[in-house]
């Protein structure tokens, strides 16, 4: 079964995503509708509820927002939602994954929109997953925010979606000073990745250190870098 298991993306200072789906918008001025690729007008918000505020570039075209926290499901009454912080994760309490669990989960086969195989799913058989051949399922209805309406993301399906493998690699290494916009960390007792928005300055008082660790292994690695 393949599980997704993300590190965390901070995209403002204390603000993170961590261990779940990286959900992003499209923010268009007249059509928030997935359709709608490329980008030639002036970035504006196009509704309210569950997006940051930090606009990120994934190709030098196309830019999006990230989600206020991972992606959250409740079987019993078929509800999604984003969690309230980046840094929130469900942790063992998904082990009681079921069709009618009445708390929340935030780890799911890979591709368990709803679609073709529900969020609660346990199969143990890779093509059970996804679209049963590709890995790739960004803007799909196996994608869950395509597929399904987030309660506190905007309550309609189509409004989310995940990034695909090709602009993950414009965002992590190939936006302008993506090496500077990137770094370990460990944000209110949780370790992971921080991404900062493209046009982000560091606050007076702040800091903030990019880069990688060398020489720690284990938690000690995330907090080599930068403690928050």
């Amino acid at each position: 079964m393949k599980k997704i298991f993300t590190t965390f993306i901070m995209v403002a200072i204390g603000v993170v995503t961590s261990f779940a789906q990286m959900y992003t918008v499209y923010i268009t001025p007249n059509n928030p509708e997935l359709g709608e690729v490329e980008i030639e007008e002036e970035i504006v918000e196009t509704y309210e509820g569950g997006k940051l505020p930090g606009v990120f570039s994934v190709s030098a075209t196309r830019h999006v927002k990230f989600s206020q926290g991972n992606l959250q499901y409740k079987a019993s009454t078929d509800t999604w939602r984003f969690a309230l912080n980046q840094y929130d994760y469900i942790g063992d309490a998904n082990s009681n994954i079921s069709s009618t669990y009445s708390g929340w989960i935030d780890l799911f086969g890979w591709g368990t929109s709803g679609y073709r195989v529900k969020p609660y799913a346990t199969d143990t058989e890779n093509s059970y997953y996804g679209n049963g051949s590709s890995v790739s399922i960004a803007g799909t209805n196996y994608d869950w925010g395509v597929y399904n309406a987030i309660s506190n993301g905007g309550n309609q399906a189509g409004l989310w979606r995940t990034l695909t493998i090709e602009e993950w690699n414009y965002l992590l290494k190939n936006r302008p000073n993506a090496s500077s916009k990137r770094g370990v960390a460990m944000v209110n007792g949780v370790n992971g990745l921080v991404l900062l928005p493209d046009d982000w300055t560091l606050p007076n008082g702040a800091h903030f250190t990019s880069g990688f660790a060398s020489n720690k292994n284990g938690p000690e690695y995330y907090q080599t870098v930068n403690t928050y």
